[in-house]
């Protein structure tokens, strides 16, 4: 953990445990540790009962990086929890989550919207009583026959992993203009 307090909240929405590593609805997890490992954060702490931390800098930014330990369904609780935390506002926050609705590899920046039928998003806007914060989105493909449970709940394959990976690095760059620049024009560049 830094001395710095963090000014901004980049949550990661995903299932914790190691049955869930690698299934599409953990594509928010991926993309909080891609982050961490890029900008040289600590090992997340697992020292909160609904969220795992760690803090440190991006873009010149004192930044906190979290993964809930909710589950992806009751994400809200882990978004409050990190927001009484660090003492931050809904304005101060990013939400990473996978989405069945944009093709493996793809990313959307959003200000605010609905839950799209994700549970996590869903979830934060009923305990935030609102949905304007922004949202990352990462697309991890359609279903394309099944339960929308066992879709998100599955291994990505291998071409689409590729794709995730890559995008993970746009992700990156667009939170590092995000920091900077400000959400609209991460938006004007990475939508």
């Amino acid at each position: 953990m830094t001395n710095h307090n963090p000014t901004y909240i980049i949550f990661g929405l995903g299932n914790p445990g190691p049955e869930y590593k690698n299934t599409r609805h953990n594509a928010g997890f991926w993309c909080v540790e891609f982050l961490a490992e890029k900008f040289g954060f600590p090992v997340f702490s697992r020292n909160n009962k609904n969220v795992m931390i760690s803090t440190g800098i991006i873009a010149g930014r004192p930044v906190a990086l979290v993964k809930p330990r909710t589950f992806v369904n009751n994400s809200g609780h882990a978004i409050e929890t990190g927001l009484k935390k660090f003492h931050v506002g809904i304005d101060g926050i990013l939400i990473i989550s996978d989405d069945i609705t944009l093709p493996p590899g793809k990313i959307r920046l959003r200000k605010e919207g609905g839950s799209g039928g994700h549970n996590g998003l869903k979830s934060i806007i009923e305990i935030l009583g609102s949905n304007e914060f922004a949202r990352l989105r990462i697309g991890v493909g359609d279903v394309d026959e099944g339960s929308l449970v066992d879709h998100v709940l599955s291994p990505l394959p291998k071409e689409s992993a590729k794709l995730v990976n890559e995008a993970l690095v746009v992700s990156g760059a667009a939170i590092e203009l995000l920091l900077t620049k400000g959400l609209s024009e991460a938006m004007n560049i990475y939508n």
